[in-house]
């Protein structure tokens, strides 16, 4: 039975993970414009290698799944969204000129509010009792 109140919870650990998860993505690709890597590509970098630590811990911890090629498929659907909002904020900022690391956190904080949902509904597909 997934009713609201498992979805909270599943939430939270999603939000936990999601905070581990970005803190790896945001020293990826700080490390990665320091050395000289353009911003759009550090975040990309950043971003594949968070999405393969995201789909192990969500899976298991949050979803208490199996891994399968079917939902690191859907996953890997899902982050596609995701990466290009987070792709989007990255030029958004540039075009805008904000400072490099003033982007780097706003491109990877959008996609955990987008990536939850998608995960709990399509990913995964846990509907809510009502």
């Amino acid at each position: 039975i997934y009713g609201w109140r498992s979805m909270l919870i599943r939430a939270g650990k999603f939000l936990l993970i999601g905070i581990l998860v970005t803190g790896i993505h945001l020293a990826i690709s700080l490390f990665l414009v320091h050395f000289f890597h353009s911003l759009p590509w550090a975040n990309a970098i950043a971003f594949i290698i968070a999405f393969f630590i995201s789909y192990l811990l969500q899976s298991k911890v949050t979803f208490g799944n199996a891994y399968s090629l079917g939902k690191l498929s859907k996953y890997a659907f899902a982050a596609m969204i995701t990466f290009t909002a987070s792709q989007a904020v990255v030029y958004l900022c540039l075009y805008l000129s904000f400072s490099t690391r003033l982007a780097i956190l706003l491109s990877a904080l959008t996609p955990p509010g987008i990536s939850f949902f998608l995960n709990y509904f399509f990913v995964f597909g846990k509907r809510p009792n009502h």
